[in-house]
């Protein structure tokens, strides 16, 4: 196989992997690399969830206690909005620490988890987030503290 298939090939699955569909989607393990090069992922943290509740019938708000930054501003203190009938996305556990990939959310998603009607800027996790490679925080560095 060419170098030029090869990366037409996965230049195909990444803008399938990010696409936001409700229909079934097919996750890779996500790279440091990737995610820090990856312009659609605004945000790459690690923190543990503190808090979680529903905001809609199928969504829902995990807060994070934030400890360290990789990519983007995050507070020390995060809401995610979860949107549960988007394809591929994490469940947070409250008690349970995450590295966490955020974008902001399109207005569909805002709707689902309740939030159409926020003039706010409201966060969701990237489609696929949950597979990570396994070495991603060695991978990532130490990063940065959380403003």
């Amino acid at each position: 196989m060419s170098v030029r298939s090869r990366v037409v090939g996965s230049a195909i699955a990444v803008a399938t992997l990010l696409a936001t569909s409700p229909a079934h989607a097919e996750c890779f393990v996500l790279t440091a690399k990737f995610v820090m090069e990856e312009k659609s992922i605004e945000m790459v943290f690690s923190g543990t969830v503190v808090d979680v509740t529903r905001t809609a019938p199928a969504g829902y708000r995990a807060t994070f206690e934030v400890d360290h930054v990789w990519k983007g501003s995050v507070p020390k203190r995060i809401d995610l909005y979860v949107w549960e009938l988007a394809s591929e996305v994490p469940q947070f556990v409250p008690g349970q620490r995450y590295v966490a990939l955020a974008q902001h959310l399109t207005y569909t998603a805002k709707e689902g988890v309740g939030m159409a009607k926020s003039d706010a800027a409201v966060f969701g996790p990237v489609q696929c987030s949950m597979a990570l490679d396994e070495n991603i925080v060695r991978d990532l560095g130490p990063g940065e503290s959380p403003k």
